[in-house]
């Protein structure tokens, strides 16, 4: 019995291609012997083993060059390491995955919210929030851009909410589009799963009492969107105690214009 494999039988037997094999033996993963006569490869057991493991190792996500340079010059207990590393790697990839599919469940149930409580009104708590600011009475906050969350936020920019936090004393003023704050924010639980500072000068919001609506607006929030919002709230007889909060729920287009959806908190006493 033959102690080689011809390169049909090595393609049959791990269900892939001869021009694949070539390219394994291409990028030095496999070094088949030739024959004297007709320069046939000439294909062991060690080559099939290391197909085997260069597959397995594929399917961890290693590339073809980290896989060569494994098989040529990695002692076993760097192999490990290596492994362990692709594993925290992979475990990372995983979690943001599973993060960016709440995402797309919030988005969807957004618009749940919005069909049932457009320009309609319920008191319940504000969630437990930071804001991670980047602009202040419509200028660039130079001071927050720079500082090392803004980077982490960028990085993670699907968990957060774009917000707009409009001051106590300015929520009846006509140009309060101009004094207010803008940034990004994200329900704490989310944020202590991610690596992204949440220390000064990120904001924390603390859970509070609040009149929750939601209201659709074809530019930033301004006085004329939250009218009806105030004259709820005289109607009720609630008095503003806090910044009011603007989260953007959902953004789309119609017939070359945006539009934009704001769920509102107004802290009330």
């Amino acid at each position: 019995m033959s102690d080689y494999f011809k390169i049909s039988d090595i393609a049959k037997l791990m269900r892939i291609t001869p021009d694949a094999i070539r390219f394994y033996e291409k990028n030095n993963i496999i070094k088949p012997e030739r024959c004297n006569d007709n320069r046939y490869r000439k294909f062991t057991v060690d080559d099939i083993r290391r197909l085997y493991d260069c597959k397995l190792l594929q399917n961890l996500q290693f590339s073809i060059s980290d896989i060569a340079s494994m098989i040529q010059n990695t002692k076993i207990n760097e192999l490990d390491d290596m492994i362990e590393q692709r594993e925290q790697e992979i475990k990372k990839t995983i979690e943001l995955q599973q993060m960016a599919l709440n995402k797309i469940k919030r988005i969807k149930r957004a618009t749940e919210m919005i069909l049932k409580y457009k320009n309609k009104f319920l008191i319940q708590e504000r969630p437990h929030l930071l804001i991670y600011s980047y602009a202040n009475n419509n200028k660039l906050d130079v001071e927050s851009v720079n500082h090392p969350y803004y980077e982490a936020v960028m990085n993670y920019h699907n968990l957060f909410d774009c917000t707009v936090e409009i001051p106590l004393e300015n929520a009846m003023d006509f140009e309060l589009e101009n004094k207010s704050k803008f940034g990004f924010s994200i329900d704490i639980e989310t944020a202590s799963k991610i690596e992204i500072p949440n220390k000064p000068p990120v904001k924390e919001l603390l859970p509070c009492k609040c009149a929750y609506t939601v209201i659709e607006a074809t530019t930033i929030i301004n006085y004329s969107s939250l009218k009806t919002v105030y004259r709820w709230l005289e109607k009720h007889n609630f008095k503003l105690n806090g910044d009011i909060l603007c989260r953007v729920m959902k953004t789309g287009f119609h017939e070359g214009k945006s539009y934009r959806f704001y769920e509102i908190w107004c802290p009330i006493e």
